[in-house]
């Protein structure tokens, strides 16, 4: 689900910026100078965490028309998504403007929905997707500084999202507990007074 939904987000922002800019899931070349590269905006998840406080509970799925099952819950994940801009000779004002671009896309639209999922991909590309959130994050100076000292790479224009909402659960699990639905008990409550 991870790879579907950075593969919307990479095709999303293929349709909206400039046709000459390839869009890449990647991670980052480690010499950007001496690497074969050409002008790309690359994608790269940096981090992932789960969302606690949207935790639901355990889960029942209907097994049959007299029993259900209890699953373990969903699990709802914010990834972390880098977009870093470079371009041939470094071009450093190039990288500003599509990271500009980038963020101005984002602005315009932060919230997509099964909708958007079918209108930018084939309908069955995006199965799993229901909702994805993308918030801007700003890392300090110090984060700023670790974050390209794990990438191994020279700091480039960029740009640092937080993007919510996607829910992984495993359809062919096991379950944790069958229960049989128990049918035709009429209870009657009644008060006195």
């Amino acid at each position: 689900m991870i790879d579907v939904a950075l593969s919307f987000l990479r095709d999303y922002l293929t349709t909206e910026i400039d046709s000459s800019v390839g869009v890449t899931i990647s991670s980052l070349p480690t010499n950007p100078d001496t690497d074969n590269t050409t002008d790309n905006i690359y994608i790269t998840l940096l981090n992932l965490e789960e969302e606690r406080v949207l935790k639901s509970q355990l889960k029942y799925r209907p097994y049959s028309n007299t029993a259900v099952r209890q699953y373990n819950p969903d699990i709802r994940l914010n990834l972390y998504l880098l977009f870093t801009a470079q371009f041939q000779k470094m071009n450093y004002l190039t990288s500003l403007k599509y990271i500009s671009e980038v963020i101005t896309i984002f602005q315009g639209k932060n919230v997509f929905n099964w909708e958007d999922f079918t209108t930018v991909c084939p309908p069955d590309y995006a199965p799993g997707l229901q909702k994805l959130i993308v918030e801007l994050y700003s890392p300090t100076f110090e984060q700023n500084n670790q974050i390209w000292q794990i990438l191994g790479s020279r700091m480039m224009p960029f740009v640092l999202y937080k993007v919510r909402m996607i829910t992984l659960h495993d359809t062919d699990g096991d379950y944790i507990r069958q229960t049989e639905i128990v049918q035709g008990i009429n209870v009657n409550i009644t008060t006195g007074h």
